[in-house]
């Protein structure tokens, strides 16, 4: 009887939260086919990173809430307590002052435990004389720019080559097609759905070198406990190498365009 009640115990301090709602923001925008938005009912929303959380729910015993906010926004609420972790943001030691990023024992960020991992490329006009060799950006005349709130975005600003305006990606690209923007820098897969969809793909290409390659990760409020968060992020890892293959095939990713985990 004390071994049961015991096992009952700790069974209900591992799920201690799992009776409550943990509520995870992620970017207004649609990043498909990473994130695809229903604004109207986030109910609905779809793509690799939402079918991963989901099953990532079931797989931890949890429930998940995801809500769409802009990515600025996002940020202050899991800093400020609003919301339980940030959906899709890379690592940088500033943003540790507000959330928690899986670690290995060694303290060092674990690629394992993220959600995807993606190239950002700079997409340019097919005449702009802006070229990128891996290590400096030349030919800059009216700047570059990505998602407000982005590490391209950061960036771009600290080497001094920011367009003095701030641009959604359709905005952006646009003025790129325009040649009005030398560039701009965005996840490769949802840069060239969003070309697709502005039939800009005459106009506008990517250029060959990544800019960055960066893992994305869930990254958890600092309220959440240490042990909750490893049972989030060890359940998202399980689904993510069960279920990777899959979900590529369902969002018809190509195997080649982006790297695999």
């Amino acid at each position: 009887m004390k071994i049961l009640l015991l096992f009952t115990l700790l069974l209900a301090s591992q799920f201690s939260f799992a009776s409550n709602d943990l509520s995870f923001c992620y970017q207004l925008e649609a990043s498909p086919p990473h994130i695809y938005n229903n604004n109207s009912n986030p109910d609905t929303v779809s793509g690799i990173i939402i079918d991963l959380l989901k099953a990532t729910s079931l797989e931890a015993g949890i429930n998940i809430k995801l809500y769409p906010t802009p990515w600025k926004r996002c940020i202050f609420d899991v800093r400020n307590g609003y919301a339980d972790g940030a959906v899709g943001a890379i690592w940088h030691k500033e943003r540790e002052e507000w959330g928690h990023f899986p670690k290995t024992e060694d303290g060092i960020v674990d690629k394992e435990l993220s959600l995807w991992t993606v190239n950002y490329l700079i997409f340019t006009n097919r005449d702009n004389p802006l070229t990128w060799d891996g290590l400096t950006i030349s030919g800059v005349t009216t700047g570059l720019s990505a998602p407000l709130g982005y590490l391209a975005y950061d960036k771009l600003k600290k080497e001094k080559i920011l367009s003095p305006y701030g641009y959604e990606p359709s905005t952006g690209f646009k003025l790129v097609a325009k040649n009005r923007l030398n560039g701009y820098i965005i996840n490769e897969l949802v840069g060239n759905i969003i070309l697709k969809k502005l039939q800009l793909n005459n106009l506008v290409i990517p250029l060959k070198i990544p800019y960055m390659v960066e893992d994305l990760h869930l990254v958890l409020s600092k309220s959440i406990t240490h042990k909750q968060s490893q049972l989030i992020w060890q359940s998202l890892a399980k689904v993510r190498k069960r279920d990777e293959v899959m979900l590529r095939y369902k969002y018809a990713v190509d195997l080649q365009s982006e790297p695999v985990n």
